[in-house]
C-alpha cells in the first residue's frame, strides 16, 4: 500500500492526539512563564521531534512491505497489529536517540532567534 496525502495527514493528527498535542497551549509570558518567542520554540521543537517520528515510522513500515517473505507462517491480522505497534515503539526511541537528523534539521530552520 503506497501512503497517500491524506493518510499521511490523518496519522500525523492522531498521533498528535495521542501524545497530547492536539490544541496549542497557552502562550505565557512575564515572571515565571515563558516568553512568546521560547513557548513558540518549545511547541515547534515537540512538532518538528514529532513529524521525524512519523516519517521514520512510514520509513520502516515502508521496508518492511519491501521484504519478500512466505506466508506459510503468517501470523494473520493479530501479528500486523503487532508489527505496526513495535514499528511505532521503534520509530519512538529511533527518535529519542537522535534519529536521523530530519526534526533538528526543521527546527533549526524554522525556529525564533
Amino acid at each position: 500500500m503506497v501512503p497517500t496525502v491524506g493518510n499521511i495527514n490523518a496519522e500525523a493528527i492522531a498521533m498528535r492526539m495521542k501524545h497530547g498535542q492536539g490544541q496549542a497551549n497557552p502562550v505565557k509570558t512575564g515572571a515565571g512563564g515563558l516568553s512568546e518567542k521560547d513557548a513558540f520554540n518549545k511547541e515547534l521543537k515537540q512538532a518538528c521531534n514529532g513529524f521525524e517520528e512519523l516519517f521514520v515510522h512510514k520509513m520502516i513500515q515502508v521496508m518492511r512491505e519491501s521484504n519478500q517473505t512466505g506466508h506459510l507462517l503468517h501470523g494473520g491480522r493479530g501479528e500486523e497489529i503487532f508489527q505496526d505497534m513495535l514499528d511505532q515503539q521503534y520509530s519512538k526511541e529511533f527518535t529519542k536517540s537522535g534519529g536521523i537528523g530530519l526534526g533538528d534539521m526543521i527546527y533549526q530552520n524554522t525556529k525564533r532567534d
